[in-house]
């Protein structure tokens, strides 16, 4: 996606005003502070933004993004040593950690089931006995229930973003295509930086469940929150000893 490579930094800029980041850092200390677990490793880093709360408020950090462009952002203010670049379907690490994140919706990207499953499976491979896996989805049923075609219009200080969405039609479950045009005011007119396009997927309950427990992890809880736009189910899971 070109929102997270060519146009990183229009990303940085607007997505800071779109995203109560605060909040965000709020509810996973408050949860992870009742495992209680110190090391974390986030998946979706992205430029930064949740990495610097958690590094700020002295946990063992270490932030994983597909996007190298993104990494070059949070480097810029943040300790370089503290990232890497990886997919998440594939990553491998010499640590364990007490928490897996997976932010800002970015289990979206995986459409497929087997891109879910080796997902969920590096998770796993990544945690202490007894970690914690968290992460957020958009709940499926409610978004196809009534699903918008209409256009979106955002404004974040001198950047516009103009998107729409078309539900799929290859036949993958609870997929759509989302396309947008980035723009850049001088304080007159806006000029277009760049388009963007991808293909991202909804989850429901049941399906999450089903592929947590074959990747080895029970469900404690899930907490709906309504985050930008669509409302999310936070799942929180614990990793098992062993693989059943």
């Amino acid at each position: 996606m070109k929102l997270y490579t060519s146009l990183a930094h229009i990303y940085h800029a607007m997505y800071q005003g779109l995203f109560d980041y605060d909040d965000e850092y709020q509810f996973y200390d408050e949860t992870l502070s009742m495992g209680p677990a110190r090391s974390v490793i986030e998946f979706g880093c992205g430029s930064g933004n949740l990495a610097k709360r958690f590094i700020d408020n002295g946990y063992l950090y270490h932030g994983v993004d597909l996007n190298q462009e993104m990494l070059d952002i949070a480097a810029s203010y943040l300790p370089k040593e503290k990232f890497s670049q990886g997919d998440m379907r594939h990553y491998e690490s010499d640590k364990k950690f007490d928490a897996c994140l997976i932010t800002g919706r970015s289990i979206s990207y995986l459409v497929s089931d087997d891109d879910v499953k080796m997902a969920f499976d590096t998770m796993y491979g990544c945690l202490n006995s007894n970690g914690l896996l968290i992460f957020d989805a958009i709940d499926a049923e409610k978004l196809f229930e009534d699903f918008d075609t209409s256009e979106k219009v955002l404004t974040v200080g001198n950047y516009k973003r103009e998107s729409r969405s078309v539900p799929n039609q290859t036949g993958r479950p609870w997929t759509w295509d989302w396309s947008s045009e980035y723009y850049i005011s001088d304080g007159n007119n806006y000029t277009l930086a760049g388009d963007d396009f991808a293909t991202v997927r909804a989850f429901t309950k049941d399906e999450l469940y089903d592929f947590l427990s074959q990747s080895g992890f029970e469900v404690l809880n899930i907490v709906t929150k309504n985050t930008y736009i669509w409302e999310d189910n936070f799942f929180i899971a614990r990793k098992h000893n062993q693989v059943f």
